[in-house]
């Protein structure tokens, strides 16, 4: 066998090795493309966006969270969430779909409204705060400052021991709940 067979041979080794994760991810894509269609009928636009990579991802966000109706919070509270989230991350179809599907959920236009200001709000606190250094007991104290007039924080108000774990193993939220 030559050195340029050797070659060949090494190459076509290296792309089939490379090649077998993006066919699990065609696998995986092709699968969620399945699961959607029998969901829905057919695949919303939307969906056909995705890299092949990521679409396994936001079908299990969009099932298990956006739209499973065993959630606590109940579809139109859920909608105006996103219709706050959705405005502060530019995304114009988001926003139009939470926007429709608030709507259909019950929400009045000032709920939209009001819905958009908040979120605002946060998005542009949420950035001012993030350059403060500041520490979690000092949070708590401005917490307990301006839901209950006071800087004393009352147990009955306080996250409970469980409910902070669960917060922790959500997020990074470490120093949210008193230690």
């Amino acid at each position: 066998m030559t050195s340029y067979s050797h070659l060949i041979n090494a190459l076509v080794a290296v792309f089939a090795i490379s090649a077998m994760p993006m066919l699990a991810m065609a696998d995986d894509a092709d699968t969620t493309y399945q699961n959607i269609s029998e969901t829905y009928g057919a695949v919303p636009t939307f969906f056909w966006q995705f890299q092949r990579e990521e679409v396994a991802d936001a079908w299990e966000a969009f099932s298990a969270h956006q739209m499973n109706p065993d959630l606590a919070l109940e579809g139109g509270m859920r909608e105006l969430m996103g219709v706050a989230v959705a405005a502060q991350g530019s995304c114009q179809s988001c926003l139009y779909f939470h926007t429709a599907a608030a709507l259909a959920n019950g929400a009045s236009e000032a709920d939209i409204l009001a819905a958009l200001r908040v979120g605002e709000a946060t998005g542009r606190l949420d950035a001012i705060i993030a350059k403060v250094d500041a520490t979690p007991r000092d949070f708590r104290r401005a917490k307990d400052l301006v839901l209950w007039g006071d800087m004393t924080t009352v147990a009955v108000r306080s996250p409970s021991a469980e409910f902070c774990r669960r917060l922790l193993a959500a997020g990074d939220l470490a120093g949210f709940c008193e230690e």
